[in-house]
């Protein structure tokens, strides 16, 4: 079906869709908030493998169920993937089989053009900083001060680091962030209007003066009137379809390891006008993108009224040791449990949905299956890939059982108001299934003195592949622990990121990435 047919079956006006090309589309944004009865539904899954759980695909697939179910009443949400990972190692974000978005290649490729905004916008900031020395340095900026990198939507651990020479007498150490980790993709996704996002740009630090005060983007008097057009254009979200014909939102991209791993709240508003059913999905496990969903989204948005969790086979028997498949699995289900009593923590009764491949067991899935059952958590299998909705008919009756309810009782796992040493031991202790304290690099020591009272939300930058900061640590214990190397505040997002382990903010290409592979 065409996209301009599909929206008038959404009710959405010619008028609010911008076509972009033969294959893209942006939909006008909705900026008043939308009624709180559309219900919400959160996806999410555990520590992944390395090539993931399927997570895109179960939540396009659950989407078009519901929409089977009851005509044009479901949208999906989705971040944008970032061309990176894409040409890296973990590949493109629109499903798979027959539970997938139209036009694939042209998605993962850079869709609308809204990283390249974001990189024009970040890269303009860092532009006019070096500009401002160069021409005197009226600020009296300490070049040695400066924290903000330009940005690149590709995979290249090259220009994590370089020194930058302004002129012959002035140079400072910087590099460059991938652009799914750039504060403004940040800001873009948790603002809910235009004016919003600039006055959030214009509080971001960028260094300190001379005096040690904090140089912001709003003292270099931007004209934002000269790119108004490119930030209206950004704040739209992107209009697809999957082959199904049910519509999705696509907007923004942050990685979920590195950055807060949702798509822009104004999309989940856009969506909540047109559509009964409202499905996103958070990155990674519950211990990132899920929880950044509930202390950070939510907090400035609105609660999911339901959250599923999608498995594998492979994945649970990841996080076990045992040389014996069925051995291994059983134990993988100590991860899994780790997360759905995170879940449990912030009030839901979550949903496990076991993505279904033909090389998984009868056995297998029953060991999962009667496991859940035991432990009173509803659990149901669905194959996206191979039958798409028509393998929902259980996972639905449990979704729609669940959404139906009154979560009266929902928490977040902290205040931003708290002291950071709370926050990150509530994280760790609730999240994490942690029982040990967070370990300060001397770097990290340092900051942390400065910004333990920061009313700021917490932003992990932890590996997605354990529940400790450690990526090799697979197999959960609760004696395994956090370290912190540094933190980076993002004060337009009003963030605090602790950077956990090895992990960075630029991430590099495997040895042979999907570019090179015949």
């Amino acid at each position: 079906m065409k996209l301009t047919d599909l929206c008038k079956k959404y009710k959405i006006k010619a008028s609010d869709i911008y076509p972009y090309g033969e294959f893209g589309a942006k939909i006008k944004a909705e900026l008043t908030p939308c009624s709180t009865t559309k219900k919400h539904i959160l996806v999410t899954s555990i520590n992944p493998t390395l090539a993931g759980e399927g997570k895109t695909t179960v939540a396009i697939g659950l989407a078009d169920a519901l929409n089977h179910a009851d005509k044009n009443s479901t949208i999906v949400c989705l971040r944008q993937p970032s061309i990176g990972p894409t040409l890296g190692m973990k590949g493109g974000a629109t499903g798979g089989g027959k539970s997938s978005l139209v036009n694939a290649d042209y998605i993962n490729l850079g869709l609308n053009g809204d990283f390249y905004l974001i990189e024009t916008i970040n890269n303009l900031i860092a532009t006019i900083i070096d500009n401002h020395i160069y021409h005197g340095n009226q600020l009296k900026i300490d070049p040695k001060t400066i924290s903000w990198k330009r940005v690149i939507d590709l995979n290249d651990r090259s220009l994590r680091h370089f020194n930058l020479e302004i002129n012959k007498d002035v140079n400072y150490n910087t590099g460059f962030d991938i652009t799914a980790a750039s504060e403004i993709m940040t800001i873009f996704c948790l603002s809910k209007t235009v004016e919003e996002m600039l006055n959030r740009i214009e509080r971001i630090v960028v260094g300190q003066n001379t005096s040690g005060k904090n140089v912001t983007v709003g003292e270099f008097k931007i004209n934002w009137n000269f790119i108004r057009n490119l930030i209206d254009q950004l704040m739209q979200p992107n209009v697809l379809s999957t082959k199904e014909d049910t519509l999705c939102l696509m907007h923004g991209g942050p990685f979920a390891n590195i950055a807060h791993g949702c798509n822009s709240i104004i999309t989940l508003n856009t969506a909540s006008k047109y559509a009964k059913y409202v499905i996103t999905e958070a990155g990674f496990g519950a211990d990132l993108g899920c929880e950044k969903y509930i202390n950070i989204v939510s907090q400035q948005y609105r609660w999911p009224d339901a959250v599923v969790v999608v498995v594998t086979i492979k994945s649970i028997m990841l996080h076990g040791t045992n040389e014996n498949k069925l051995i291994a699995l059983k134990e993988g289900l100590t991860n899994l449990m780790v997360h759905i009593n995170a879940i449990k923590g912030y009030g839901f009764n979550p949903i496990i949905a076991i993505n279904q491949f033909d090389d998984d067991t009868s056995e297998q899935i029953e060991i999962v299956t009667n496991w859940a059952k035991e432990q009173k958590i509803a659990i149901a299998t669905c194959s996206p890939y191979a039958e798409g909705k028509t393998s929902y008919k259980s996972l639905i009756k449990l979704v729609n059982k669940e959404i139906n309810k009154r979560h009266y009782n929902l928490f977040s796992t902290y205040s931003r108001f708290d002291k950071l040493d709370s926050k990150l031991d509530l994280i760790i202790k609730k999240v994490y299934g942690l029982n040990t304290k967070y370990i300060l690099s001397p770097t990290a020591a340092l900051k942390f003195k400065q910004i333990q009272k920061l009313p700021y939300y917490v932003c992990m930058a932890k590996t997605q592949y354990s529940l400790s900061s450690d990526p090799t640590k697979l197999v959960y214990s609760p004696n395994d622990t956090i370290e912190i190397n540094d933190f980076v505040i993002l004060h337009g997002a009003e963030f605090i990121i602790p950077i956990c382990g090895e992990i960075f903010r630029m991430p590099g290409l495997p040895k042979t990435p999907n570019v090179q592979k015949p």
